[in-house]
């Protein structure tokens, strides 16, 4: 599976086996180079949410906030996992927050 676009881009390859969906988040979809998708659990254990993401070094702050929008909706999910090329040197990762005209807390964070 793959996100095209122009420059940079993201995907993501799922072992032939596991079944997955590719989700659409509803949220600024097209905006952010992401991925989306939920890996199927087996029969004792929930679903999976996988991201990828990639931000451009100097990425406007709009599409900051839809990638921030995307995170909230797939927070509410039991077990996720998100990977990517983040190029964001503002995140304070020791105390889960964001270096941002107003300080924000990362969504699913506290």
């Amino acid at each position: 599976m793959d996100q095209e676009g122009t420059g940079g881009g993201v995907a993501l390859y799922v072992r032939q086996h596991l079944e997955y969906i590719k989700l659409c988040l509803g949220v600024e979809d097209e905006q952010v180079k992401s991925l989306w998708v939920r890996i199927k659990g087996s029969t004792s254990k929930s679903d999976t949410v996988v991201g990828i993401c990639y931000r451009p070094p100097k990425q406007e702050d709009e599409v900051d906030e839809a990638f921030y929008k995307q995170l909230e909706v797939v927070s509410e999910s039991q077990a996720l996992v998100l990977m990517g090329d983040f190029k964001f040197p503002d995140i304070v990762w020791r105390s889960n927050r964001v270096k941002h005209k107003q300080p924000k807390q990362i969504p699913g964070k506290q």
